[in-house]
């Protein structure tokens, strides 16, 4: 899903890896340091790591999680085959989790 939100934010492929380190760092640093190391120190244009960023501070059920990013026009209208993927494998999980009566008591964190 992050390779995803990347294409999104029109992030180059090769700086993936880098983005996903920053991004890792949000359990640890606050949202403002990663953005400043992503544009100072990865070289990420800052509307575009903001336009990230703000994808990064979705949480909730799975199903919570899902409304709030097909409920995204913009996301869903230029999503690429990766970002289909990704929420077809989060229904996936999502349906499991049901099943198994506990698709409430999960918390999806997109900064993870």
């Amino acid at each position: 899903l992050l390779q995803a939100l990347c294409q999104h934010a029109q992030i180059p492929d090769e700086k993936f890896l880098g983005v996903s380190s920053c991004i890792d760092k949000l359990d640890k640093s606050s949202l403002k340091e990663v953005q400043k190391e992503l544009v100072e120190s990865k070289g990420i244009d800052a509307t575009k790591a903001e336009i990230l960023l703000n994808y990064t501070t979705i949480k909730g059920t799975p199903a919570d999680v899902l409304r709030i990013l097909e409920s995204n026009e913009i996301l869903m209208s230029s999503s690429s085959g990766k970002a289909k993927e990704a929420l077809r494998d989060l229904h996936t999980v999502s349906r499991y989790l049901k099943a198994f009566g506990c698709g409430d008591e999960i918390e999806i964190d997109l900064s993870l």
